[in-house]
């Protein structure tokens, strides 16, 4: 193997390696906190615990540095890593509701409904991310320009929307509006009833 053989193949571990440890933490976080806000229907304190929060905080640390790293490559000429900053810049940004699980309290007493329903699609997103960008190189390798960020993107693109449907379904079901401006509840949230979830 030449000496450029060897450089080419070492970038293709770095990057392959910076994915697969992405996207082992956007799909570990969220499935983390789906259980936790299962538990959470009768226990809402359990959402604060220590370890859950450094889960979160790691998530967040990893988003700006693979997000700094990527944009660093990209911009030098790896036109690939442009994904994987996509990538990371929607992470980060969807971390705001995992700080929010763990450092505040729940605007509503379905939250936890809502929150483990959300972060089962999210979990879904992340593993289909792996796949069609990593199981499903054959697809990736044949797309040029801008046509090359669908497999990074699409899982998000159509998830996400699929998330804000199933959520809205639900709080109308339990007329339960999003407050416009949600205020922090008062310890009596953990006192507060659950409404009946049926398909």
């Amino acid at each position: 193997m030449s000496a450029e053989q060897q450089a080419s193949y070492s970038r293709q571990m770095v990057f392959l390696g910076s994915l697969l440890g992405a996207l082992s933490i956007y799909t570990l976080v969220p499935l983390v906190l789906s259980h936790y806000w299962l538990k959470s229907k009768n226990s809402p304190s359990i959402m604060h615990a220590p370890a859950l929060r450094a889960l979160v905080l790691t998530e967040v640390a990893v988003s700006i540095l693979l997000g700094s790293y990527a944009f660093y490559m990209a911009i030098n000429g790896r036109t690939l890593w442009w994904g994987l900053f996509a990538l990371a810049v929607a992470a980060f940004l969807l971390t705001k509701n995992h700080r929010d699980d763990v450092f505040k309290p729940p605007i509503s007493k379905m939250q936890w409904w809502y929150r483990h329903m959300s972060y089962i699609i999210a979990t879904g997103i992340a593993f289909h991310t792996a796949f069609f960008v990593f199981g499903g190189r054959f697809i990736s390798e044949n797309l040029s320009g801008s046509l090359a960020l669908v497999p990074w993107l699409a899982p998000t693109a159509i998830g996400t929307p699929a998330s804000l449907i199933w959520v809205g379904y639900y709080r109308r079901k339990f007329n339960d509006a999003q407050p416009r401006h949600p205020k922090p509840k008062t310890a009596s949230i953990e006192q507060t009833g659950t409404a009946v979830v049926d398909d």
